[in-house]
């Protein structure tokens, strides 16, 4: 049998290096591990952050993605950019498009 995955929709930040602060907003404070940083310019070049599943690392490039639940996790470029687009329709509108039998079992699945 063939299955097709759920339409989902997360929110998500890319580290670029330079954002630690928007990613550690982003994730919160509470969700921080640790990070690595550069001994000499003092850039951040890498986090550890807490998951659903444990913890996972976030390298330049790499995006943050926090899933309907809440739970955050790291994702590749590679693997982000094959996975999501940008939905650039406003939540509003999208809303609006959804049947009811579908946005009850979203509220369903997030409980």
């Amino acid at each position: 049998m063939r299955y097709q995955r759920k339409i989902n929709y997360v929110d998500a930040i890319q580290f670029t290096g330079d954002n630690w602060k928007q990613l550690e907003e982003f994730v919160g404070e509470e969700n921080i591990n640790g990070y690595m940083e550069d001994i000499h310019s003092k850039e951040v070049k890498r986090y550890s952050i807490k998951t659903p599943n444990g913890s996972g690392g976030v390298s330049r490039g790499d995006w943050v993605c926090r899933d309907v639940k809440g739970g955050v996790y790291p994702c590749t470029d590679e693997v982000f950019r094959a996975t999501y687009y940008v939905d650039e329709i406003p939540l509003e509108v999208l809303e609006k498009m959804v049947p009811d039998d579908v946005k009850a079992m979203w509220k369903e699945e997030k409980e």
